[in-house]
């Protein structure tokens, strides 16, 4: 059994020992995940446990209730995200930090092909997220993001997407990315009430 490799004197005894025990090597084994993960050493852990386990415990994740953390809009220091109880930042560039603002400000959801009714309210988002020297060049990406006929807004998404999926993990990030079915309105699935601007 596991408890052989415990230190001496933890052997389970009793129902709650044995339960103590679990959460004990729960705590040492996240605090060796961090450690590796501070010295980005992650992929050794990866390696160690194979590909069955990661599946698995990926598998688990699913299955557990999710603690999602506030989204901080800090809009007196360039609107910067913060993930607060997750204690991590979201970078984004400025045409993608306004667009997801923009999203964050409509939680009804917005119809991609429909952008360019949001583009006045896109571009006043923009000139607050980024102080840019070439207005006429930022004024196009804007334009170019809200048109139907570009890719842009797309890679814009995907970007995002990635983004959060690098500082969480995939199940997570679903809550925190722009997503919804071809042809609907996309949206931001988390909770407004989790979205804090200050």
């Amino acid at each position: 059994m596991y408890w052989q490799y415990l230190p001496s004197g933890l052997e389970p005894k009793t129902a709650t020992t044995f339960t103590n025990i679990h959460h004990l090597l729960v705590e040492q084994t996240a605090a060796q995940i961090r450690a590796l993960q501070r010295a980005g050493q992650l992929h050794l852990l990866a390696q160690a446990l194979g590909a069955q386990t990661i599946y698995e415990i990926k598998q688990a994740l699913h299955h557990c209730p999710v603690q999602l953390s506030r989204l901080v809009i800090h809009t007196n220091h360039d609107y910067a995200l913060e993930l607060v109880d997750y204690k991590v930042f979201v970078s984004l560039n400025p045409l993608c930090k306004a667009l997801y603002l923009l999203f964050l400000r409509h939680p009804e959801g917005i119809v991609l092909k429909e952008m360019s009714r949001y583009q006045a309210e896109l571009w006043d988002i923009y000139l607050q997220v980024c102080r840019h020297d070439d207005l006429k060049k930022a004024k196009e990406s804007v334009a170019e993001l809200c048109n139907p006929l570009s890719n842009s807004i797309h890679e814009k998404i995907s970007r995002i997407k990635a983004t959060f999926e690098e500082i969480t993990d995939n199940h997570v990030a679903t809550h925190y990315i722009i997503a919804g079915a071809r042809g609907k309105a996309k949206k931001i699935a988390l909770d407004p009430a989790l979205v804090c601007w200050q």
